[in-house]
């Protein structure tokens, strides 16, 4: 019979070579504290890229707000294009973007200008909303009440030309005001060519980002919607951020 050979004498490193096959083979389970790291690790990188991606979003909808106020400008040279040179009114300063004779009557910046921004005519009780006239950035349904979404707003028109008057003591409104009781303002609406000789129109806004810090009544939301800025349509149509809501 032959001698039987065991397995040291088959391979002499055999047992150097189960050791180290046993240390890789333990080295292949993470401990606690390596998977807390790389937990860690991915909870910073998620943190990361969500910032970005409101970032984007935050900027994304700055943009739309000023193709907004851009689209409104148009739209105001266009009807003065049409009318003498006059901008629409008279007018009052908020500018609704649900509209409706009953709901807020002929005088909003936003039924002269329907023909202008695609939207539909004003009707008596029907209501038409006009997403030109509602800043993106405003979740209104989120924001405010349900009672008061049909009044949701985003932007307001300047209500004077500050520094000048007019003859007799007018008060001068560039949009013309409705006839109001003990209001001594001009009730007909300007001519683009007449504010630009009361005012420069490069540094006087036509229309503003508005909110509950710059403004009142209902429909607005209750903090500034761009942060830290607001967007203002110049009487030159060029929009612009300012640091300050306030006229």
């Amino acid at each position: 019979m032959g001698k039987s050979i065991n397995s040291d004498q088959k391979c002499p490193n055999y047992r150097s070579l189960l050791t180290r096959a046993n240390i890789r083979g333990a080295r292949t389970a993470f401990t606690l504290i390596e998977v807390m790291a790389v937990i860690a690790i991915l909870a910073v990188l998620v943190s990361v890229s969500l910032l970005g991606v409101r970032e984007i979003k935050i900027r994304a909808l700055n943009t739309k707000c000023v193709a907004n106020l851009r689209s409104i400008g148009l739209a105001i040279g266009c009807y003065a294009a049409d009318h003498g040179g006059q901008v629409p009114g008279p007018c009052y300063g908020s500018i609704p973007a649900t509209y409706s004779n009953a709901l807020n009557g002929p005088y909003v910046l936003t039924v002269y200008l329907t023909g202008y921004l695609d939207a539909a005519p004003q009707e008596n009780s029907l209501p038409h909303f006009c997403p030109a006239m509602l800043c993106p950035a405003f979740d209104y349904k989120d924001t405010l009440i349900e009672s008061q979404w049909d009044k949701a707003r985003s932007y307001e028109l300047v209500y004077q030309l500050s520094g000048v008057a007019l003859p007799g003591g007018e008060v001068p409104s560039p949009w013309g005001r409705p006839q109001t009781p003990g209001l001594n303002m001009n009730t007909r609406p300007m001519k683009l060519m007449t504010i630009a000789e009361l005012v420069n129109p490069a540094t006087t806004w036509a229309v503003k980002d508005a909110d509950a810090s710059t403004s009142g009544g209902v429909g607005l939301s209750p903090e500034p919607v761009h942060g830290g800025h607001w967007n203002r349509l110049y009487f030159d149509f060029h929009v612009a951020a300012t640091s300050g809501g306030l006229p």
